[in-house]
C-alpha cells in the first residue's frame, strides 16, 4: 500500500497557511491549515480533492486557519452529489438484480479540529445548504492520553490506512476570557429564547456541564441538517395567514379547481386587514430554525498530530511456497491478499507461512504552535515518553507562527530528534514566493497589452521574515465628471464567478476615492491575499486605514467568505487588534463625534454571521458599524418589474428616497435606552463618507440586492453631479437598480455569461455582456466596469460601438426575460434557503450560438472595461482602457479555456497536473536535514 505526502500550500500572501495531502491508492487526507487560497492553489498544482474523505485541521479555529474550509466544504459537497447522481442508476440495476442487497451508504466527510469547529459549521447555515453529504466534525477537547496494558499511548482513532494520534495543546498563559457573570447572562439569555423549542429547551435542574453536552448536540444537529437533511423545498405547511412570517412565498389551493396557485392578497405587515383564511407556505428549513447559536468563547486549543500508516504486508517468500508444495501460482495472489489457500496435498496453507513479518511505515508529526507559549505544553505531551508512538516518527512537519522557530527548547527537541527529518514552515522561513503562477503569467501577458494597469504581482523571492501586513496615470477625463471621481480608482480584486480559479479569484472590487476612504464591494475568499498581491506591505496599510465600508451583495459563499480575514487585517491596522467597549454611536454631533468604525452594509444575514462567529474569535467585531440595509422606499411592497423611468424621472427618485439603514442588533439584546437603531441620512458623511447609499432587491437568491453609491460633492467642482458608483453584485438586469444608479458615474455590472449562454444566465439568474450593458444603458451610465465571468468560458466579450440607427435590444425583452426582480420568494417561513438554484425557462429564441465570435453593441458613448484580477483603473482612463480590448481579446484567445464549472473540484493541472505528486514526487522530495531546518517545497515524498 503506498502512500505519500504532498505540500499543497506554505505561507504567502495569498496562501497564509500550511497544507499538505496526504494520498493513499484509495484515500485521501488533507491536513493542516484550509485557509482562504487553498482550493485555489489546489487548482494550481493540479491536486485533486475529489476524494477527500478526512480533514484534519490543526492549530486554533481562527479564520486564518480555516478561512477556505466551508469553500472547499461546499465543492466537494457538489462533486459528491454529481458523483451519486451518475452512479446511481447502476446501483438501482444491482439492487434490483439481487447483486447488492441495498443501496451504499453515502460517503462521510469527516474534519477533525480544535474546539468551537462544530459552533464555526454552525453559524454558517443561513448560506450553507447541501444535501446528501454526511459531514461529521469531531472536536479534540480533552488533552487527556490512554494507555494500552502494556503502558503505550493509544491512538486516538484510526481507519484502514491510518492511525492518528490527536494532540490538544494549550499555551502556558491562557488569555483573559470574558467573566463568568456575562457568560452566564449569555447562556441564560440563549436557554429564554429558546423556552418554547422543545427539542432544545434546558431541562429542570441541569448542571452545567449537562448543559454544555446539550449545546453540542444542538451545534452538532444543525450542522448536519446542512449537509445531510431530507428536507424539501417544496413541501407546502398549512396555517393561518396571521402566523407567516415575512417574508415568505404564500400559496392558496384553489376552491373549484383544486390546484394550488400562488396567494395575491394582503399580506402580513402591509396595512391591509388580513382575512381569515388558511395558506400553505413552504416548511421551514430546520437549521435556520435556531435564531441563534448556543454561547462560547474563543478557544486558545491549538491541535497538532503525529499520523502513521499501518506496517506494510511482509514480503512474499517463494521458496518457502514450494516448499509448502504450492505449485499454482494463482494461489500465491490469494496468499498475498491475506487469504487461506491450499497445496496440492490439499492441506490448508495460511499467509503467515509464506509471508515475511510486516514492515513499518514511517509516520509524521504535523506540529502547529501559533506562538512561543505553546512550546512547553507541547513538550510536556505524554506521547514523547511512549517508545512505540515516537520510534516510528521519520519526519516533523513544523506549523509555526511568528517568532517559534527561534525558541531555545525547541531547537534542543528537535537535535534530540535528529534521526527525524524536520520541515519548517513559517512566515519566517518560507519566502513570498507567488503562488498562484498562471494568474500571475495572465497578468503579466495583459500588462504587455497595457502596462498602466496592470502590473507584475507583489512578491519576494528572498527576504524573509515576511511582512505580514501607484504611479499616477495620464488620461483624457470624459466630461461631466468632477475631479474626485475623474482620479478614483477601481481596483478589481475577483473577477471569476462561483469558484476560484487559476485565473480569477472570486467577487471584490476595492473602490478608492481621493479625500474621502476606500469602499470594498463584496469580500469573496482571499480578497486579502489578492490586496497583497496588488500593493506592497507598507500601501496595504494605508489602503486598510482608510477602507470606509464594506458592502455585501449577497450570502452566497463567493462574494464573503474573504470578510473575517479582512476585517480582522483592518481591525490590527486601525485598532492595533483592541477592542472597542463602547457602543456604536450612529448619532454623532460636534461634542459627541463618530468612533473610527468600519462600516459592514448588507441583508441582516451578513451582521448576523458576523456577530456569530465573534464567539469564536475576536477579529474586530467590536470595531465595526454592522449595519442592514432595507430597499429604497419607492419600491417597497412590489414584486414586479417596473418599466424604466424617464432619465429625468429616474433622477428625481433617485434623489429623494433613501435607503433605510439601521444598527444590527443581536437576538437577546437591547438598543442603548432612548436611542433609536435608525441611522440618520445626514450621518452618513461623518460615519462612512457617503452623502447617500441605495439598495434594491434584485432577482438572484433570497436578500440579493444591488447598490448605488453617491459621494459628496467635490468641493473644487460644486457644479457637477457628485460621484455615484453602482454595483450590481449578482442578478439578472433590473429595471429597479437602473432607476436608484439613474446618472451613475461608473456601473460595476456582473457579465457572467456570453450572449450565445442567456439560457444558462435565466437559468443561474446571472446576467449576459448585452444584458448588463442594457441596464448601464438605462442609468445613462458614464463607464462600465464588467466583471465576475463565468470559469468556464474564457473568451472576453468583442464590443463594438452601435450607429445611432442600429440600437441594440429592447427594454421590454430585457425585463421579459429578467424573469422577476426581488430574491425574496427563496425564503422559506421567514428564513433564507441558501445556494438553491429555481430553474426558469428561457422563453427568447438565442442567437448566435452556433460557436461563432459574437461582437456586442454597445450603444452612445458609453466607456466600457473588461475586469481581470489585479486592474487597476481610475474612473477616468476607462475610456483609454476600451482601445486596448480588441488587442486583449487577441492576446487570451490563445489561453486555453479553463474547465472550471460549479461540479468540479479542480480544474485540470496543465504542465503541473497529473497525478498528485506526478513522476517527479521522489526526487522533489524533502531532502535530508540533519540538525538543520529546512523550509517546505510543494512537491510530495513517499512515506513508505
Amino acid at each position: 500500500m503506498k502512500s505519500l505526502i504532498q505540500f499543497i500550500t506554505v505561507p504567502t500572501a495569498d496562501t497564509p497557511g500550511t497544507a499538505l495531502y496526504l494520498f493513499f491508492d484509495n484515500r485521501r487526507y488533507l491536513i493542516g491549515n484550509i485557509a482562504e487560497g487553498t482550493q485555489r492553489a489546489a487548482t494550481q498544482t493540479g491536486t485533486k480533492l475529489m476524494k477527500i474523505n478526512d480533514i484534519l485541521l490543526t492549530g486554533r479555529t481562527e479564520w486564518s486557519n480555516i478561512g477556505g474550509l466551508v469553500g472547499m466544504i461546499l465543492t466537494l459537497a457538489d462533486s459528491n452529489a454529481s458523483s451519486v447522481e451518475s452512479a446511481m442508476p447502476k446501483y438501482e440495476q444491482m439492487v434490483a438484480s439481487g447483486k447488492l442487497d441495498k443501496m451504499p451508504d453515502l460517503p462521510i466527510l469527516n474534519i477533525y479540529g480544535p474546539p468551537n469547529l462544530n459552533h464555526l459549521l454552525g453559524t454558517c447555515r443561513r448560506f450553507v445548504f447541501r444535501k446528501g453529504m454526511p459531514l461529521r466534525a469531531v472536536e479534540f477537547k480533552d488533552d487527556t492520553v490512554k494507555r494500552d496494558s502494556e503502558g503505550n499511548v493509544e491512538p486516538t482513532w484510526s481507519d484502514d490506512h491510518i492511525s492518528v494520534w490527536a494532540m490538544p495543546i494549550k499555551p502556558t498563559e491562557l488569555p483573559k476570557s470574558e467573566s463568568s457573570a456575562k457568560q452566564e447572562l449569555r447562556r441564560q439569555t440563549f436557554d429564554q429564547l429558546n423556552s418554547k423549542n422543545v427539542e432544545y429547551m434546558a431541562l429542570e435542574g441541569e448542571m452545567p456541564e449537562d448543559r454544555e453536552l446539550r449545546y453540542d448536540r444542538m451545534r452538532r444537529s444543525i450542522v448536519r441538517h446542512m449537509f445531510d437533511s431530507d428536507w424539501s423545498f417544496d413541501a407546502l405547511v398549512e396555517k393561518h395567514i396571521s402566523e407567516v412570517q415575512m417574508p415568505a412565498a404564500i400559496f392558496v389551493r384553489d376552491q373549484e379547481t383544486h390546484k394550488i396557485q400562488k396567494y395575491t392578497g394582503p399580506m402580513p405587515g402591509g396595512e391591509a386587514p388580513l382575512p381569515d383564511i388558511k395558506v400553505m407556505v413552504r416548511t421551514p428549513w430546520p437549521a435556520a430554525l435556531l435564531e441563534l447559536l448556543p454561547p462560547t468563547e474563543p478557544s486558545p486549543v491549538a491541535i497538532s498530530y503525529i499520523f502513521r500508516p499501518h506496517p506494510k504486508r511482509g514480503k512474499f517468500d517463494m521458496s518457502k511456497a514450494l516448499e509448502l508444495n504450492i505449485t499454482d501460482k494463482k494461489k500465491f495472489s490469494l496468499l498475498t491478499k491475506g487469504e487461506n489457500t491450499t497445496n496440492d496435498a490439499g492441506e490448508t496453507i495460511t499467509p503467515d507461512m509464506v509471508m515475511g513479518p510486516p514492515r513499518p511505515s514511517g509516520g509524521v508529526a504535523v506540529i502547529d504552535l501559533p506562538s512561543i507559549e505553546y512550546v512547553d505544553s507541547l513538550l510536556a505531551r505524554e506521547e514523547w515518553t511512549s517508545e512505540k508512538v515516537k520510534s516510528g516518527i521519520v519526519a516533523f512537519v513544523w506549523i509555526l507562527g511568528p517568532g517559534v522557530a527561534a525558541s531555545p527548547r525547541l531547537r534542543q527537541f528537535m537535535e534530540e530528534m535528529d534521526h527525524c527529518k524536520h520541515v519548517v514552515s513559517s512566515v519566517d522561513a518560507c519566502p513570498n514566493t507567488l503562488s498562484m503562477i498562471d494568474a500571475a503569467a495572465s497578468t503579466l501577458r495583459l500588462a504587455q497589452v497595457d502596462n498602466k494597469r496592470y502590473g507584475v504581482p507583489h512578491h519576494d523571492n528572498v527576504s524573509l521574515p515576511q511582512d505580514i501586513l501607484n504611479q499616477p496615470l495620464t488620461s483624457s477625463p470624459p466630461p461631466k465628471l468632477p475631479p474626485n471621481a475623474i482620479a478614483a480608482k477601481i481596483i478589481t480584486l475577483g473577477t471569476g464567478s462561483a469558484l476560484p480559479s487559476k485565473y480569477r479569484n472570486v467577487s471584490a472590487t476595492l473602490v478608492r476615492v481621493p479625500g474621502v476612504g476606500n469602499y470594498l464591494l463584496d469580500c469573496g475568499e482571499n480578497t486579502l491575499g489578492q490586496l497583497r498581491r496588488v500593493f506592497k506591505p507598507a500601501e496595504l496599510k494605508e489602503v486598510l486605514k482608510d477602507l470606509r465600508m464594506i458592502w455585501i451583495s449577497h450570502l452566497h459563499a463567493d462574494h464573503h467568505l474573504g470578510i473575517a480575514s479582512l476585517i480582522k487585517a483592518w481591525y490590527s491596522v486601525a485598532h492595533d487588534s483592541t477592542p472597542i467597549t463602547e457602543p456604536p454611536n450612529i448619532h454623532p454631533t460636534a461634542d459627541s463625534p463618530p468612533q473610527r468604525r468600519l462600516a459592514v452594509v448588507s441583508h441582516m444575514g451578513m451582521p448576523h454571521w458576523l456577530h456569530e462567529y465573534a464567539s469564536i474569535e475576536d477579529f474586530g467585531y467590536s470595531c465595526i458599524l454592522p449595519l442592514c440595509i432595507s430597499e429604497n422606499d419607492c419600491f417597497r411592497m412590489t414584486s414586479s418589474p417596473i418599466p424604466i423611468p424617464d432619465t429625468d424621472h429616474s433622477r428625481r427618485i433617485s434623489n429623494t428616497k433613501s435607503s433605510d439603514l439601521t444598527l444590527y442588533i443581536a437576538p437577546g439584546e437591547e438598543p442603548q435606552e432612548g436611542s433609536s437603531t435608525k441611522v440618520p441620512a445626514s450621518a452618513y458623511e461623518a460615519l462612512f463618507g457617503l452623502s447617500d447609499i441605495q439598495a434594491v432587491f434584485v432577482n438572484h437568491c433570497h436578500g440579493a440586492m444591488a447598490v448605488s453609491l453617491t459621494f459628496p460633492p467635490d468641493p473644487s467642482a460644486p457644479h457637477l453631479p457628485p460621484l455615484k458608483v453602482s454595483y450590481s453584485g449578482d442578478c439578472r438586469p433590473s429595471g429597479r437598480f437602473a432607476s436608484i444608479g439613474a446618472g451613475t458615474s461608473v456601473l460595476i455590472h456582473e457579465a457572467t455569461f456570453d450572449d450565445a449562454l442567456g439560457a444558462d444566465a435565466v437559468a443561474k439568474k446571472h446576467s449576459t455582456t448585452s444584458e448588463a450593458l442594457k441596464v448601464a444603458e438605462w442609468m445613462g451610465a458614464q463607464g462600465v466596469v464588467l466583471t465576475h465571468f463565468s470559469q468556464r468560458y474564457q473568451k472576453i466579450p468583442v464590443l463594438r460601438k452601435a450607429e445611432a440607427e442600429e440600437g441594440v435590444e429592447e427594454e421590454d425583452d430585457v425585463l421579459k426575460r429578467s424573469d422577476g426582480e426581488d430574491g425574496d420568494e427563496n425564503g422559506v417561513g421567514g428564513v433564507e434557503v441558501p445556494a438553491l438554484e429555481m430553474k426558469t425557462q428561457y422563453e427568447r429564441a438565442e442567437q448566435g450560438a452556433s460557436g461563432q465570435e459574437q461582437v456586442i453593441e454597445v450603444k452612445g458613448d458609453m466607456k466600457v472595461a473588461i475586469a481581470f484580477d489585479y486592474m487597476r483603473v481610475k474612473i477616468g482612463d476607462i475610456a483609454v482602457m476600451e482601445r486596448f480590448t480588441p488587442a486583449l481579446a487577441k492576446l487570451l484567445a490563445s489561453v486555453e479555456a479553463e474547465g472550471e464549472g460549479s461540479e468540479e473540484v479542480v480544474a485540470k493541472g496543465g504542465k503541473n497536473g497529473g497525478k498528485s505528486g506526478g513522476k517527479n514526487g521522489g526526487k522533489n522530495g524533502v531532502k535530508k536535514a540533519g540538525r538543520e531546518m529546512e523550509s517546505p517545497k510543494r512537491k510530495a515524498r513517499r512515506l513508505n
